[in-house]
């Protein structure tokens, strides 16, 4: 049931041009800190992911700096990862907005993937190629943690649903 609230919810957006990073982040860090605090958490590891199809136009242009801090204020005790997405042209190769979204993954440590927008005139061909694009970018988690746990030695793998924090909605 959950993933009907998070379809509806997210059909619901309208594109407005707008984009402000650091709202993003805020956000989920005020999710992930209340999921410590209230112990709803797997006590492991937290992956943020963050797609964007846009430069940041609003908030903050330090979100790189603050993005350090909360790797570096959480390293001691939280494994914090991040992977980055950038969909679409607007973010594509050799653009602005790609170098700031490879300095954002540098940044934390974690992985950058781009894909681009697939012309709506293109062949059925093209699209299964964006899409197949788009799986590989999403797949940057098996890859991930495929990774890390052949480096920590871990011989079981554990997977999550997505699930409702019981102190925050979502």
């Amino acid at each position: 049931s959950f993933r009907d609230v998070a379809k509806k919810y997210i059909n619901a957006f309208e594109p407005n041009g707008k984009t402000n990073y650091e709202a993003a982040f805020k956000l989920a860090f005020k999710m992930a800190d209340t999921s410590y605090k209230e112990r709803y958490e797997s006590g492991c590891q937290t992956v943020y992911v963050f797609l964007t199809d846009g430069v940041q136009t609003e908030g903050s242009s330090e979100y790189i700096a603050q993005l350090k801090d909360r790797k570096t204020r959480m390293a001691s005790n939280r494994n914090e990862m991040f992977i980055i997405i950038g969909l679409g042209d607007d973010v594509g190769p050799n653009t602005d907005a790609e170098m700031n979204l490879k300095k954002m993954a540098c940044a934390t440590e974690g992985i950058f993937e781009s894909v681009p927008d697939v012309a709506s005139t293109s062949s059925y061909e093209a699209k299964y190629v964006t899409e197949a694009k788009i799986m590989t970018a999403l797949g940057a988690f098996a890859r991930y943690f495929q990774t890390s746990s052949a480096l920590q030695k871990r011989e079981t793998i554990s997977f999550t649903e997505i699930y409702e924090g019981a102190s925050f909605p979502m």
